[in-house]
């Protein structure tokens, strides 16, 4: 995900595929240290969160079309999408301002960085029937064995790896028939009314 050939290269051999079903683009990285990708000249933590994961989604998109029922496209993201204050928002060109070291903060280009994906599946939506594709976000939590937060040092470090090793997996399903939030946990598979 690091390099946009390495990317088409991946689309291209999906495009062998007599059809694709459905696709989970999983990808991402957090680097606190700022990191220009020697490829593409962006800030890495965007180059793979955002740039080649929307490129990847929007080059599968012809080839799972082609699937029985309505084609899946799923990424997966991260609540801390919410928790962005996005500085960038008011710069133009955004695109530029992430790839900028002055004033750059690891963290809040991580929620950036998961940010970003979500109005870029807003957005390609609204322009492609879901008769056809459906193309949705979900957010997993912390996966154990992930290796996600790898080069996050120090005592934050410490306390991903803890969340991450203690963290308890869990499913949403916030649409159900009858329209209540329900949760299932790993240690119950019951469904509990939230």
């Amino acid at each position: 995900m690091s390099s946009y050939d390495s990317v088409k290269q991946f689309a291209n051999r999906c495009d062998t595929l007599p059809r694709l079903d459905f696709v989970i683009l999983n990808a991402g990285i957090v680097k606190l240290n700022f990191e220009l990708n020697p490829n593409t000249k962006h800030e890495e933590t965007v180059q793979v969160n955002c740039l080649s994961t929307c490129l990847l989604a929007s080059l599968l998109l012809p080839v799972v079309k082609t699937s029985s029922g309505p084609g899946k496209i799923t990424i997966v993201d991260s609540e801390v999408a919410e928790w962005t204050l996005f500085p960038q928002k008011s710069k133009d060109p955004i695109l530029s301002r992430f790839d900028q070291e002055k004033g750059s903060d690891g963290v809040e280009r991580y929620y950036v960085s998961k940010l970003v994906p979500e109005f870029f599946v807003k957005e390609i939506s609204k322009r492609i029937s879901s008769d056809k594709v459906i193309v949705n976000i979900v957010n997993p939590g912390f996966c154990y064995g992930s290796s996600l937060h790898r080069e996050v040092p120090g005592l934050l470090g410490t306390v991903f790896w803890y969340s991450q090793t203690c963290h308890r997996p869990y499913v949403r399903n916030w649409r159900t028939p009858n329209r209540q939030r329900r949760c299932c946990t790993g240690e119950s598979l019951a469904w509990e009314v939230l």
